[in-house]
């Protein structure tokens, strides 16, 4: 749902083309998110610090998670919290459209911040959209009384 959510908004801003949204939801179920992705998206690295252990991870025979937790930029809590988000809908899509080179999560960030200005949504409103859960997104576009 998340995906044609905001994939309809970036088709309807121009940010991308029907088509190449239609790439990006064919892609979403062959998607397993990247915790250094999540980690960016959750504010938990910086994307140098996410880049660094990507690095690393190339030429060592290590997991993600046991690098950033050896370098000190995450807990092995915040791991496990990173590794329950990995099939999050929202970042699938964002992992989807930055694979796919149509846009930056930088670009998926600002765009999801303008979709909120453009449609007066507050920031509960978003984390429910970006949350995936049909009940909660529903709420946020269904008046209650």
């Amino acid at each position: 749902m998340v995906e044609y959510i905001l994939g309809n908004y970036l088709v309807g801003s121009g940010k991308l083309t029907d088509e190449q949204l239609e790439v990006v939801v064919e892609q979403l179920d062959k998607i397993r998110v990247k915790l250094g992705l999540i980690a960016v998206a959750e504010g938990m690295m910086t994307l140098a610090q996410a880049e660094e252990v990507n690095r690393l991870q190339s030429v060592m025979d290590k997991r993600f998670g046991d690098i950033a937790v050896e370098k000190g930029y995450l807990t092995d809590e915040q791991v496990g919290h990173l590794l329950s988000m990995q099939g999050n809908p929202y970042l699938q899509f964002v992992q989807a459209v930055t694979e796919s080179n149509y846009m930056t999560m930088a670009e998926v960030e600002d765009a999801l911040s303008a979709y909120q200005v453009a449609n007066n949504f507050s920031d509960e409103d978003i984390a429910a959209i970006k949350s995936g859960d049909v009940d909660k997104i529903a709420a946020v576009f269904v008046n209650s009384d």
